[in-house]
């Protein structure tokens, strides 16, 4: 397993994150969000990648850990996916660069909302998972 924060580049960021900001100072500046951590959890040649909200980005973050260990393909994607009502284009992107980085399957919780899990659902193999329930990867 690696915990790790320091997701950089911002290609990939979602629009949400306009409205978000951190305090540097006396200053309110735009959040960089290098404090978001993320958890890779690698066993018998499988990679999952577990997010928080996804604030870097979520693609960011999935190339950000294959460059970091070189990996090729992520088994799952689970946690948030930060896009909440964002324009179609984005979530063309979005699934577009997740299906070029060999992202098997997304599980898109809390901050991924309703709409963009629909939209994504028609491009790549979504998954739910509630409270209580558990999943594994064969």
């Amino acid at each position: 397993m690696i915990l790790f924060s320091g997701v950089t580049g911002r290609e990939y960021d979602s629009p949400a994150n306009e409205r978000l900001f951190m305090r540097k100072g006396q200053k309110m500046e735009p959040d960089d969000f290098l404090h978001e951590q993320n958890l890779l959890i690698e066993e018998n040649g499988k990679a999952v990648l577990v997010g928080g909200c996804a604030h870097c980005g979520i693609c960011n973050a999935v190339r950000h850990v294959k460059s970091m260990t070189g990996i090729d393909t992520v088994q799952a994607l689970v946690g948030g996916l930060h896009l909440p009502d964002p324009p179609d284009d984005t979530l063309e992107f979005t699934a577009a660069i997740l299906l070029r980085e060999q992202v098997r399957q997304v599980v898109g919780m809390h901050c991924t909302g309703f709409e963009s899990a629909c939209f994504l659902a028609n491009r790549l193999p979504v998954s739910e998972l509630r409270a209580g329930e558990h999943m594994s990867f064969a």
